[in-house]
């Protein structure tokens, strides 16, 4: 926080009721800037690299057409990689390095912060996912496996989901199962190996325009949230009462959390199905 405050790319903002001090990103370089999604860190662990999506309206949309920078606050330096055009909400720092991964149609990218280093291709476009239509996106937002070493992956690819693994170690695509209705928002669960949190969303149909809620339960509950283990089938998780949107884990894998529009956040503790 000390380097932010020092800085000349960031604002000191006090909120006059609550006296939260934060500090505002501000460059006249990039028209729009945003931070990342929710479930994913956009700094590193020491607060050194901070990475952000960057648009430049009117080109490119929410899907595909954002580019990422980074501002080192060490050296209070910010650069600007339009290389970096990813799929929608998909990239994720390494919080103990700097580097970030992306996708986007040829497959999974990495980028480290120092410009001096080239953008690497860790894993290409499997050949699963080859040939099958018009590839929409590689990923929502990816997360790390518990060990590191793989991130998950939710394609849409044609009119079908396609849900896995990504090895970084051999630039591997694997595949899991798929999917013929809306599923996204994958998540791997930051303990337990080979597990997964996922969302049934709502959705257009591309050739028709055709709306497609959420499903309902047997209850009437909105059918969005599941828990899916490699090789088994995906268990569903009932909201509390009707509504569940965004949910994320619990840093220690036994729960979820979700938001419901009408009563707040609510946690689902997964080993006692407790609310």
């Amino acid at each position: 926080m000390k380097h932010l405050k020092n800085s000349k790319f960031f604002i000191e903002y006090t909120d006059a009721e609550s006296g939260v001090v934060s500090y505002v990103f501000n460059h006249d370089a990039i028209p729009h800037t945003q931070s990342f999604y929710f479930t994913n860190p956009s700094a590193t662990d020491d607060g050194r690299y901070i990475w952000m999506y960057c648009a430049f309206p009117p080109s490119g949309n929410a899907l595909f057409g954002r580019s990422l920078a980074v501002v080192d606050t060490v050296l209070d330096t910010f650069h600007h990689y339009p290389e970096t055009m990813f799929h929608d909400a998909s990239p994720i720092v390494d919080t103990r390095t700097g580097e970030i991964y992306f996708v986007n149609c040829s497959g999974l990218w990495r980028r480290h912060p120092d410009p001096d280093r080239k953008v690497e291709q860790i894993a290409p476009l499997p050949d699963f996912l080859k040939g099958k239509g018009t590839i929409v996106k590689l990923a929502t937002h990816m997360t790390f496996s518990p060990d590191h070493k793989k991130l998950c992956f939710d394609a849409i690819v044609g009119k079908r989901y396609y849900f896995g693994e990504i090895h970084l170690d051999r630039g591997e695509f694997e595949l899991w199962r798929t999917f013929d209705s809306c599923k996204n928002h994958a998540q791997f669960n930051p303990v337990k190996p080979d597990v997964m949190l996922f969302a049934e969303d709502e959705h257009a149909e591309m050739d028709t325009g055709v709306f497609h809620p959420i499903s309902r339960d047997a209850n009437g509950k909105v059918a969005r949230m599941y828990i899916m283990e490699k090789g088994k089938e995906p268990i569903y998780i009932p909201p509390l009462f009707i509504e569940a949107r965004h949910e994320w884990w619990s840093a220690d894998g036994e729960s979820v959390y979700y938001v419901d529009w009408d009563y707040g956040t609510i946690r689902y503790h997964i080993p006692t199905g407790e609310y």
